[in-house]
């Protein structure tokens, strides 16, 4: 009974793995994928086959989304790269908030509706398509 139950998990993962390198393949992270995104692929495009991949890939899950952040860094730990961000792309998102703070080793916080923090992230490795990518992800831009 146990090595039944481990033979269907695994297979049930492997299977899982192939469609997300499927998807990959494709060009599409089956990982953040909403389904409604699809939906707006469909718009753009009249290529059948590609709307098609992209509905297999989708969650129907909803991704959680973020009203505010904060990008804290210091002045003297901040990566090149980072500056960049903070120069060039931070100005750009409206409920980014970016401040120095003495100590800071670029964090990235995501706040809820209630102004609470809810996750932190050192981002001192990221560069920033990262934090672009992360950010359109995570924070919501109405």
């Amino acid at each position: 009974m146990i090595v039944l139950f481990y033979f269907f998990v695994s297979a049930a993962f492997c299977r899982s793995e192939s469609e997300r390198s499927y998807c990959k393949a494709n060009g599409f992270d089956s990982g953040v994928l909403e389904c409604s995104t699809c939906k707006l692929v469909e718009t753009y495009t009249e290529d059948k086959e590609l709307t098609e991949i992209c509905r297999k890939c989708c969650n129907k899950f909803k991704i959680e989304k973020h009203p505010k952040a904060l990008f804290e860094y210091d002045e003297q730990r901040i990566t090149s790269e980072l500056w960049s961000f903070v120069q060039n792309e931070a100005p750009k998102i409206k409920n980014l908030q970016v401040r120095t703070r003495a100590g800071a080793m670029c964090e990235l916080t995501l706040f809820d509706g209630s102004g609470n923090p809810v996750d932190q992230f050192s981002i001192i490795e990221w560069n920033t398509r990262d934090v672009l990518e992360f950010l359109g992800d995570k924070l919501n831009r109405n």
